[in-house]
């Protein structure tokens, strides 16, 4: 398992000049293509169909991006994704293309722990319900192109259409030092509860969301002065920012330590040592 945390916070198509096109809309007012640029996952782009179905992305020139992610998507165990980065729109030859791919990857040999905990296979299906549904392909280098296309296809479609919530491109970061022990991940359910009059309970439900602590004991100097700082300056509270704790993880692990979500808050950069500095982010999943 690789040790060092992974987060896409300079998202690409968070840029001015980026247009989306799609295979096929259900409704141009309501699921529009573009929504896939929105930060709300629940706001979602629908095909009419599940098969053959694509994204496309004109960044309006070259850009660099390692990692493409499919946050908020609807397909089943059956579902595919292939990712493909070109300077032609047509796609007639293709940058990079990482070839057909599970949207949920397989679990290998037996799983993990004992004899497997699932024993192989898939995911299961009641996990569907409780991870928010997110693909991350990892080119596994940067590579430059002006635009980018998602294929979706799902042949056991439950609604017989594909949907993605939101699409992100970029070029991830890793840094010299992990971050450090006492991290804290959490489930925050924002409901309310009222005593009625009578001694009874009213409860107010709201939805819940992941809420991720993390200490970064180390950065270097020249980290906390320039990546750090500009993820603050960027991103901010406003733009979303995509976190794997273990990004070489086994699927079962990765599907519930892949968060997205905005800053909620952060230290300051704290200057241990002459180029060693620490620093806290918290971060609030978006649903």
């Amino acid at each position: 398992m690789a040790e060092k945390i992974a987060i896409l916070a300079i998202d690409e198509l968070q840029k001015s000049g980026v247009t989306v096109t799609a295979s096929t809309t259900a409704s141009s007012s309501l699921m529009p293509a573009s929504n896939v640029t929105d930060y709300r996952p629940g706001k979602v782009w629908r095909a009419t169909g599940a098969s053959a179905e694509w994204l496309q992305v004109d960044h309006g020139s070259s850009v660099y991006t390692d990692t493409v992610a499919i946050i908020g998507h609807n397909l089943s165990l059956a579902g595919t994704v292939r990712v493909r980065r070109s300077n032609d729109p047509a796609f007639a030859s293709s940058i990079y293309d990482s070839g057909v791919l599970d949207i949920w990857p397989p679990l290998y040999g037996l799983g993990e722990g004992g004899l497997g905990r699932y024993l192989g296979g898939y995911v299961p299906p009641g996990d569907l319900g409780v991870v928010l549904p997110v693909r991350v392909v990892y080119l596994g280098a940067a590579y430059g192109g002006r635009y980018t296309r998602v294929d979706l296809s799902d042949s056991n479609s439950p609604i017989g259409a594909v949907e993605a919530g939101v699409l992100m491109a970029g070029v991830r970061e890793t840094f010299a030092y992990n971050f450090g022990h006492g991290w804290q991940a959490d489930v925050v359910d924002p409901s309310e509860q009222f005593e009625t009059d009578a001694g009874g309970t009213l409860v107010l439900p709201r939805t819940p969301y992941d809420q991720l602590s993390l200490p970064f004991r180390r950065f270097t100097r020249s980290e906390a002065l320039t990546r750090i700082s500009t993820i603050k300056r960027v991103n901010g509270k406003r733009k979303p920012v995509l976190v794997q704790l273990f990004p070489d993880a086994a699927p079962a692990l990765l599907y519930r330590t892949t968060y997205y979500g905005l800053l909620s808050g952060w230290s300051g950069s704290e200057f241990q040592a002459h180029d060693v500095a620490a620093q806290s982010f918290t971060i609030r999943g978006l649903v």
